[in-house]
């Protein structure tokens, strides 16, 4: 018997669907126990489909939130403040990864790069005087 059967009982309807949408990122005893307790529920294809369509909800938000670029105070931030920067830019890509926001991670690094540049050049300019 599958160990994962009983284990599986208490699962929301949710899991069990997930799990089994994405058969590919699980062991086949998930997939048969998942499927086995969707059975035994006997769930309705209007509830099938609410599932479905909150999971699609969820790839689109987090998608949008991948594509989310940083807010005009977070490039002041980082172009500003390269030291400081420095520290929040690690921080920052640590949270923005965490949260799937990639493109805030890159523009993150970006501005922080920019900003270490233009500060090294004010710096080596003055220091030439």
């Amino acid at each position: 018997m599958n160990p994962l059967i009983e284990k599986y009982q208490d699962y929301p309807d949710e899991r069990l669907l997930e799990i089994l949408f994405h058969k590919r990122d699980y062991v086949p005893q998930a997939v048969e126990a998942a499927e086995y307790w969707v059975k035994e529920r006997k769930l309705t294809d209007s509830r099938i489909q609410e599932i479905e369509k909150g999971f699609r909800e969820k790839a689109q938000a987090k998608s949008k939130a991948a594509r989310e670029p940083l807010q005009a105070w977070e490039k002041v931030l980082f172009l500003l403040i390269p030291i400081v920067g420095i520290a929040i830019f690690l921080i920052a890509q640590v949270t923005y990864a965490d949260q799937g926001k990639s493109k805030k991670a890159r523009d993150a690094g970006l501005y922080t790069l920019i900003g270490s540049g233009i500060w090294g050049g004010l710096l080596w300019f003055l220091m030439s005087f």
